[in-house]
C-alpha cells in the first residue's frame, strides 16, 4: 500500500457502503481503543468526494442488491474487527 495517499476517515456506514458501489474500496479499518467506533479509512479522490456529496444530497444511485452485498460486506469486516480486539 503507498503511503503517501490522501485518505479519509468515514465512520457513518451507508456513505462507506455508497463509496464501495462506486468502486472505491477501504485502505484500511480503524479502531479507537477507548470506543467501540470504527472508522473506515478510504482513498481521498476527487471521485470520493463527489459520490460523498451525491449520497448526502440524496442523488446517490446504485443498484439495491450492490448495495446490500456491500453493507454486509463492510459490517463483516467491522464484526470480525470489534470480535478479535483489533
Amino acid at each position: 500500500m503507498d503511503n503517501n495517499i490522501d485518505t479519509i476517515n468515514i465512520s457513518d456506514l451507508a456513505s462507506a457502503t455508497a463509496l464501495v458501489c462506486e468502486g472505491i474500496f477501504p485502505v484500511n479499518f480503524v479502531k479507537d481503543p477507548s470506543s467501540p467506533k470504527i472508522e473506515i479509512v478510504f482513498p481521498l479522490t476527487k471521485k470520493t468526494n463527489q459520490t460523498i456529496e451525491a449520497f448526502w444530497l440524496g442523488k446517490h444511485k446504485c443498484v439495491s442488491r450492490e448495495y446490500y452485498q456491500n453493507l454486509k460486506m463492510l459490517k463483516n469486516r467491522i464484526y470480525s474487527l470489534k470480535n478479535n480486539g483489533e
